[in-house]
């Protein structure tokens, strides 16, 4: 499809979403509940075109999870499918009608607590992808490969810098492995989570010659992931960002094989992008890819944010200057009045003969207020016994650090990750079975 033949499209699109709200409302939020695709391409742009406020669901959220999000947000739930037009011709494709009015939403997916929906303006979307494409320089015979649901900020990211540089976007069809998309029309960018780099490294698939840059963040990635995607062929950047930066603030160059420090940094801070940190350590970010703020469910309003936006993510930086997160300040476990750092935990773990990636999240315990329990994805898929993790822990953490239980990674469930709200719920399940 052709950037003429999109917009003939949205132009159509347009015209349609003051029909598609049983209220008549021009300001009610409409909600979409679906993968990515052509429409809902389609309906993201039309959506800030048309000025209005467009929520991203995710496919796998169940009736009971979505409806609460929809009435909390006056929303109406629509499909692309009924909205996208067919037919039209309009205005070039850069034409909003408010860079700063109209805004995406979408979850945040934070560590802990209830998710909330952030509100992105067109700007924000904007300043990230000409940020990112200054470092990554995206032309127009590039192919992006849109293998992260726009849903989370991760792809929609990924549409709009394919969309600043007049780039070719690529769809991955749902049930469709990446090695198959690779020999039908390997693309030249791909941004992936660790979870999808590790499952082509475990195949054994090597990169395409084509491939120039593969952006790897969502979480941390480990060095001797790294090290086996390199050795693939894989010309691996990492980064870090977050929902409410817009995707990505830093990103690295490529790496080599040469020296992989651990844990691996996100690479040097992006141009456009203003960081500073707090006396404790956590990271202050400036610029206007910063996303507009929270919707309040109860004034169905954006809350205004400061310039700073002040992080829960606790940052150091390498002696070149390269980003190295750290820790997130609400994902702290309180036991017994000690402090427990989870990533420090999952440093140490990760780095056990064998362990390929840990997780780690507190629980309540009725003597020491809470406990830490990990999650681990074993490189042979068989879980060693809790001795033998307690016996390797012993004298690398402090005994409170060691956590009280281990269990297997649960299978990926399609959607990325999982948060660690729902390890800690899936934790408490699996101790309540076991104490029965």
């Amino acid at each position: 499809m052709t950037y003429r033949d999109l917009e003939k499209r949205i132009q159509g699109t347009v015209q349609r979403f003051s029909n598609v709200a049983a209220s008549g409302d021009s300001d009610e939020v409409l909600a979409i509940q679906e993968w990515n695709s052509v429409d809902l391409a389609v309906a993201i742009l039309a959506s800030f075109r048309s000025g209005r406020a467009l929520l991203l669901l995710s496919p796998r959220l169940s009736k009971e999870q979505v409806q609460p999000v929809v009435d909390s947000q006056d929303a109406s739930l629509i499909s692309s499918a009924s909205l996208v037009g067919r037919d039209s011709s309009g205005k070039a494709l850069g034409e909003l009608s408010s860079l700063n009015q109209s805004e995406s939403l979408m979850l945040t997916s934070g560590s802990t607590g209830a998710p909330k929906v952030a509100g992105h303006s067109a700007s924000n979307h904007v300043s990230s992808a000409m940020a990112a494409n200054s470092i990554l320089k995206l032309r127009s015979s590039d192919r992006c490969l849109w293998s992260l649901p726009a849903f989370h900020i991760g792809g929609m990211a990924i549409l709009w810098r394919a969309f600043i540089a007049g780039s070719s976007l690529q769809i991955v069809e749902r049930g469709d492995e990446l090695a198959q998309v690779f020999e039908k029309a390997p693309p030249t960018i791909m941004s992936l989570v660790p979870t999808q780099l590790r499952e082509l490294v475990d195949q054994k698939v090597l990169s395409p010659p084509s491939v120039r840059t593969v952006i790897v963040g969502g979480a941390p990635i480990l060095p001797k992931l790294l090290s086996r995607a390199l050795a693939l062929g894989y010309p691996i950047r990492t980064t870090f960002g977050m929902t409410e930066t817009s995707s990505m603030i830093s990103l690295s160059d490529v790496w080599n094989e040469v020296s992989i420090p651990s844990p691996v940094h996100a690479g040097m801070v992006l141009p456009r992008v203003e960081i500073r940190t707090s006396a404790d350590g956590r990271l202050g970010v400036r610029g206007d890819m910063v996303f507009r703020g929270y919707r309040d469910p109860a004034s169905a309003s954006i809350a205004k944010q400061d310039d700073w936006w002040l992080t829960q993510d606790r940052v150091s930086f390498t002696p070149e200057g390269c980003l190295l997160p750290e820790s997130r300040v609400d994902a702290m476990i309180i036991s017994g009045g000690e402090n427990i750092d989870p990533a420090e935990i999952e440093h140490v773990m990760n780095a056990l003969p064998g362990v390929e990636s840990t997780r780690v999240v507190g629980i309540p315990d009725t003597r020491y207020g809470s406990r830490p329990v990990a999650f681990v994805e074993m490189s042979s898929h068989m879980l060693p016994s809790e001795e033998w993790f307690k016996t390797s822990l012993a004298s690398l953490l402090a005994g409170p650090s060691i956590p009280n239980r281990f269990y297997s990674m649960p299978r990926a469930k399609g959607d990325l990750k999982y948060s660690k709200r729902e390890l800690a719920e899936l934790a408490i399940k699996l101790q309540s079975s076991s104490n029965e």
